[in-house]
C-alpha cells in the first residue's frame, strides 16, 4: 500500500499545475511522506523529487519547472528561496570503485547533504552537488554547476561556479 501511495504521490507532485489548492495539496502529499515545509511553498509543474522524507523547506519557497530534487543525503532549504527552471539539487551521487573491473552501477551510492541558506535565488538550468552549503542572500547565475560552498551575498556563474562578485 506504501509504494501505492508514493508511486500516486509522486504523479500527483509532478503533473499538478500550480495554484493556491494545488499547492497545498502537493504540501499534504509531501507531508504525508515526511518532509517538514513551511508556509506558502510554491510547487510548479514537472519538479521530481525523491526522498522527500528527509527535505525540509521553510516557507515562502517556488521550485520552479522541471527540478529534479533527490533529498537522499539530507536537504534544508530555509525561507524565501527562489529555484529556477530546470534545477538540479543533488545529494546522493555513485560511488566509483577504485578497481577498474568493478561496475559503477552496482557500487552503490554516497551521500551528502546541502544546505541552501535563506534569501538564496538559484537561476535557471543550475546544478548543485552534494555537500554544498549556500550562503544566505547568494545569488547562481543561469547554468552553474555548484561544487563547493557559497559565500553569503555573493553571486556565482560558470562550470564549476566561481564568485564573480558580492552583491
Amino acid at each position: 500500500m506504501k509504494k501505492i501511495f508514493t508511486i500516486l504521490s509522486d504523479g500527483f507532485i509532478r503533473n499538478l499545475h500550480p495554484g493556491k489548492l494545488n499547492c497545498r495539496v502537493k504540501k499534504k502529499l509531501l507531508t504525508l511522506r515526511g518532509s517538514r515545509i513551511g508556509e506558502n511553498l510554491f510547487l510548479d509543474i514537472g519538479v521530481i523529487i525523491r526522498s522527500p522524507n528527509k527535505m525540509e523547506v521553510g516557507s515562502n519557497v517556488v521550485i520552479s519547472c522541471y527540478t529534479v530534487i533527490t533529498a537522499g543525503g539530507g536537504l534544508k532549504i530555509e525561507d524565501n528561496v527562489m529555484i529556477g527552471y530546470n534545477c538540479n539539487i543533488l545529494t546522493q551521487n555513485h560511488i566509483i570503485p577504485h578497481n577498474i573491473s568493478e561496475s559503477i552501477r552496482f557500487s552503490g551510492h554516497k551521500f551528502d547533504a546541502v544546505h541552501i541558506k535563506k534569501e538564496v535565488w538559484i537561476a535557471a538550468n543550475v546544478t548543485v552537488l552534494p555537500g554544498v552549503t549556500i550562503g544566505e542572500g547568494a545569488v547562481i547565475a543561469a547554468g552553474a554547476t555548484v561544487t563547493k560552498d557559497v559565500e553569503p551575498y555573493s553571486i556565482y556563474a560558470g562550470t564549476p561556479a566561481k564568485k564573480i562578485r558580492s552583491r
